[in-house]
């Protein structure tokens, strides 16, 4: 049986780091928060709370990992970006000590995260999206496990 990577188990996580937008010379802090739950049928639940610079309310991400498919070799995704908003699907993969995210939107490519381990409890992110109206955004940051 294969071993889970520590980004999912059920815990807390908080992040911090930048959003970049180089078309619209956009930059802009971010801090998140992460609350893994284990769900029905083996099916992990996230939810990601992310401000943005001073914000003070949430973009609010609902994510649901399902089991290990041994056959595809990764974890489907399913995502909510905020409330109402963007429907992704897609997969998690795992390539040494990164946890690869394929985000599609409608069956098209739409991004890309990679979660790498640098120490127990503690991941460097990067994330690249691009839009139908190809708007293309970076993230980088770190994610770290609060212990409860």
């Amino acid at each position: 049986m294969k071993s889970v990577p520590e980004l999912l188990v059920p815990g807390k996580w908080r992040g911090e780091g930048r959003i970049v937008v180089p078309d619209y010379d956009f930059d802009i802090g971010y801090r998140a928060i992460w609350r893994l739950e284990r769900g029905a049928s083996d099916v992990l639940v996230c939810v990601q709370q992310v401000f943005r610079g001073s914000d003070e309310e949430p973009l609010i991400n609902r994510l649901q990992i399902e089991a290990w498919d041994p056959v595809q070799d990764s974890y489907r995704l399913e995502i909510l970006v905020g409330e109402g908003g963007l429907k992704l699907s897609g997969s998690l993969r795992m390539e040494g000590k990164s946890l690869v995210w394929k985000l599609f939107q409608q069956g098209l490519p739409y991004g890309e995260e990679i979660y790498t381990l640098v120490g127990p409890g503690e991941y460097l992110v990067r994330a690249e999206y691009g839009s139908k109206n190809q708007v293309h955004s970076i993230i980088k940051g770190s994610l770290i496990r609060e212990m409860e």
